[in-house]
């Protein structure tokens, strides 16, 4: 097996290991029979994981499922043997879910990182019997998550295993919903990167055609891809993306318009007032929470 130098926080080797579950407790309510989201397999093992390029993972498996966000980079992961053989190439954003006993292997295309979860044994939850791939939110909560099991799972707190267990039973329920979804096509796969890259990168002014060739395709087939899709096209997603953070700002702050502005990648103060009163109907200081930090916004900033 080639062993990683540059393994973040733990080796991935250990992913291998399977040591002792957290145990935290059996709730009092629900049977495995009826898919409650509270029952199910104990956490094994949480962690995160980065490699440089051509730092491959050989053939393995697990007893329980295997959850994983891929975060950067893309990797090509071969699931099962012979002609049963599947080939994913992973994504930032992707997620995928492997059940126990099933032996998949990791080719690294290019550097990578990602979180995961290995379980104690089979989740026993409706639509995770098989490989399934499918994409986090824009928002990355699936991503999160896992960040703050793992950071939970490692630490040493009081009340370890209670919170192990609490947000265990978050990760069921947004397993069970991903079980009911459908696993998306290529177009959708290609908008959810889209809408992914922009809500990361939307103050810094992102550019349509650099993030198309970020993502392998063309300016024309991006668009044509969104408007396929969505009501909306990709300016106008990062027009709603934009005001969100405007807003949100704008209640939990007394910064001026012109910082927020700053902050949201707008070119002035003029621009943010139209925006926010093109998208909701209604003046940015119309959603300025009274309170003893709030401060004058300055004058009118409309031309």
């Amino acid at each position: 097996m080639n062993n990683p130098t540059n393994a973040a926080h733990d080796s991935k080797n250990a992913r291998t290991d399977e040591p002792e579950s957290v145990d935290a407790g059996s709730p009092s309510t629900g049977s495995p029979s009826t898919g409650s989201p509270f029952i199910g397999s104990t956490v094994a093992l949480v962690g995160h994981y980065r490699a440089r390029a051509g730092v491959h993972f050989e053939a393995h498996h697990h007893l329980g499922h295997e959850l994983i966000v891929w975060r950067t980079g893309h990797i090509e992961c071969r699931i099962g043997s012979g002609a049963e053989q599947q080939v994913v190439m992973t994504y930032p954003g992707m997620i995928s879910l492997t059940p126990g006993l099933t032996v998949h292997s990791d080719l690294a295309l290019t550097p990578y990182s990602h979180v995961y979860v290995i379980f104690g044994s089979s989740l026993g939850l409706q639509g995770t019997e098989q490989p399934r791939f499918f994409s986090d939110d824009v928002n990355g909560s699936l991503e999160h998550l896992l960040l703050n099991m793992e950071h939970e799972f490692n630490s040493e707190y009081p009340y370890r295993s209670a919170m192990v267990e609490l947000l265990r039973q978050q990760l069921m329920i947004r397993l069970l919903r991903l079980g009911a979804q459908r696993e998306i096509g290529p177009a959708e796969k290609l908008v959810q990167q889209l809408e992914r890259l922009i809500e990361e990168r939307y103050a810094s002014n992102p550019n349509l055609q650099e993030l198309a060739a970020e993502l392998g395709t063309s300016t024309s087939n991006l668009r044509a891809k969104f408007a396929q899709l969505r009501p909306y096209s990709p300016k106008a997603y990062l027009s709603e993306v934009r005001v969100k953070h405007v807003l949100g700002h704008i209640r939990s702050s007394s910064l001026s318009l012109e910082a927020i502005a700053t902050l949201t990648g707008y070119a002035s103060s003029g621009h943010l007032w139209r925006d926010v009163k093109h998208i909701t109907g209604m003046t940015p200081g119309s959603f300025r929470l009274p309170g003893p930090t709030a401060t004058p916004t300055g004058p009118d900033p409309r031309p």
